[in-house]
């Protein structure tokens, strides 16, 4: 049975991460937002898995995270995407195992950006599974899925 508990947390709600399991999501937020690759790879554990809309659409273990951000820059490169900013909406939807050591999470994320030096911006869900390891929490799955 999972119990669920639905959260309005907004990433300026709180100074710094939030604890728990939201925390990973706001770090890889932040990460896009600086352009760091190792946060990027901080926030995921090693055996994640990504889904998003850009080929080749999923990464698995070993090095999901790696290799996503290698795939993701050399789009943005090839597509000439510049000035990239994310920012997510309060968390529409949060629910834990019973054990609370794995939690299911849904954000409306604004993806803004240039394209070729014209101001762009799309709107998708952003879909989160994150587990409670000895590091603290985790992104195991992550899922993107344009609405816009």
């Amino acid at each position: 049975m999972f119990s669920a508990l639905t959260v309005a947390l907004g990433t300026n709600a709180i100074a710094g991460p939030a604890p728990g399991p939201t925390a990973p999501i706001d770090e890889l937020f932040a990460a896009f937002n600086s352009v760091s690759g190792a946060e990027v790879y901080a926030a995921y554990a090693p055996d994640a898995q990504i889904v998003d809309e850009f080929a080749p659409f999923h990464w698995t273990p070993p090095s999901a995270a790696k290799a996503f951000w290698a795939a993701f820059t050399a789009a943005d490169k090839s597509e000439k995407l510049t000035a990239i900013h994310l920012a997510h909406e309060p968390f529409a939807y949060l629910t834990y195992d019973d054990a609370k050591k794995t939690a299911y999470v849904v954000t409306t994320t604004t993806f803004a950006f240039k394209l070729d030096g014209k101001p762009c911006k799309e709107t998708g869900r952003w879909t989160f599974v994150v587990e409670k390891t000895n590091a603290g929490w985790l992104i195991e799955r992550s899922t993107w899925s344009r609405l816009s």
